[in-house]
């Protein structure tokens, strides 16, 4: 998986009271200097008001804050100075404009190394700034009698920019297994991490005798609840901040027909169905059968990021 290098460079509007940025592509990472002093309000906001922008904001080597405008726009206060900027959107050609100081720079596009991370490990030595996503395992479907019990909700799905120094522990969650012996609820799977970023994992799908099942928790951030009630398919998670990064959703266990997500993962069908792909919940099943397995998460680590 790459990231869009395409538009080397993205045009910034001259504007003597504020940071104006363009995201000449959608769903493409970029870097831009900044000159944003601390302590003051700041309204963040997007050329379009249906696009979503997405603004990491830097000092040096330390992350200062997050912003995500909503209806084009969102209010921030910056308590320290800012000297660089990631940023995305995911509508193209969008203005982002940071109103209060500061000059206008010229913003690249920013490429990088992509690593896949699918077990636990304490020895992952890299340095420098890097955007990572990281996916909860699944839970685990459920069982019931002699109605369908509720598929397993898939992990959260968390976003953001790091700066690496060194060797950092990568946890994997593990996906929750589906319900054995009888009616009842399954396992949830377990959070993903690395430094600050953390996705939970979703609930394990529950099952009942005599009526339908619950769905599983969904994972937070950003997970999709397992199905549950009336037999349904499963849902998907939110997609990723970045799609560049990890293209697709995962999702959660369906009580009858298809899992939801694609991409990352997809959950179990319905009548016990495993799930595939990583953070996806296990499909519920009845009749006293056993539930689908969830399965593990991942984490993305795109590094080295250069103009």
């Amino acid at each position: 998986m790459s990231v869009s290098n395409a538009a080397s460079t993205a045009a910034a509007t001259v504007n003597t009271v504020a940071n104006t940025f363009t995201a000449t592509s959608a769903n493409t990472l970029y870097e831009a200097a900044a000159s944003i002093t601390g302590g003051y309000t700041y309204v963040v906001s997007a050329s379009i008001s249906s696009a979503t922008a997405y603004v990491d904001f830097w000092n040096g080597s330390t992350k200062v804050l997050s912003a995500t405008t909503v209806s084009g726009t969102t209010t921030v206060v910056i308590n320290s100075s800012v000297n660089k900027v990631y940023y995305s959107c995911d509508t193209a050609n969008v203005v982002i404009t940071v109103t209060l100081s500061g000059q206008s720079p010229v913003a690249t596009s920013v490429s990088g190394t992509l690593d896949t991370i699918t077990t636990t490990t304490n020895t992952y030595s890299q340095n420098g700034t890097a955007f990572v996503v990281v996916v909860g395992g699944g839970g685990g479907g459920g069982a019931g009698t002699p109605y369908a019990a509720g598929g397993g909700g898939s992990g959260g799905v968390a976003s953001g920019t790091l700066n690496l120094t060194g060797v950092s522990t990568v946890t994997i969650g593990a996906g929750g297994a589906g319900r054995t012996g009888g009616v009842g609820t399954a396992s949830s799977g377990g959070a993903s991490s690395i430094g600050s970023i953390v996705a939970n994992g979703g609930g394990g799908g529950t099952g009942f005798n005599g009526s339908y099942g619950n769905g599983g928790g969904a994972g937070t951030p950003g997970g999709a609840s397992g199905a549950g009630g009336t037999p349904t398919t499963g849902n998907a998670s939110a997609s990723p901040a970045f799609q560049f990064v990890a293209t697709g959703t995962t999702g959660s266990g369906a009580t009858s027909g298809a899992g939801g997500g694609s991409g990352i993962g997809t959950g179990g069908s319905g009548g016990g169905g495993n799930a595939t792909g990583y953070g996806a919940g296990g499909g519920g099943n009845a009749t006293g059968g056993t539930g689908g397995s969830g399965t593990s998460g991942v984490v993305y680590i795109l590094r080295g990021l250069s103009a």
